[in-house]
């Protein structure tokens, strides 16, 4: 009876051609065709933007250095820094929760798993 480890059953000249054969790639032109045609339009529309003198780039520069503005750009980069910062905080707390074995803590994964359900539980009410 033959081993199965380490050895083929049978060794055929085919076997040692295919197994010596030389991997290619397989070629894609039409990836190659889609991707210069969006690079080509990506470019064209760069290019509208950039010289049609309808955009008023001078009038939209004017705007947007307005205090106004700038102080509105500014609290949006706050609030949203603000906002990621205590969410990835937040995150990180429920985190250690779910891994705790403090029943307190598993308390809290119960609470987030009602949580989740609101929006099944309002969908499936809605429906009535």
């Amino acid at each position: 009876m033959a081993s199965l480890s380490g050895s083929a059953l049978v060794e055929r000249d085919e076997d040692r051609r295919l197994l010596a054969a030389r991997l290619v790639t397989s070629r894609r032109p039409g990836q190659w065709v889609g991707a210069v045609a969006v690079l080509v339009l990506f470019a064209m529309l760069v290019h509208t933007v950039i010289t049609n003198p309808r955009f008023q780039w001078g009038t939209v520069g004017d705007y947007f250095v307005n205090g106004s503005i700038m102080r509105g750009l500014v609290l949006t980069l706050w609030l949203t820094a603000a906002v990621m910062s205590c969410g990835f905080l937040l995150g990180i707390g429920l985190a250690a929760m779910r891994l705790s074995a403090n029943r307190p803590a598993l308390a809290q994964h119960a609470h987030a798993d009602r949580v989740r359900s609101y929006q099944l539980l309002a969908t499936e009410w809605a429906k009535r």
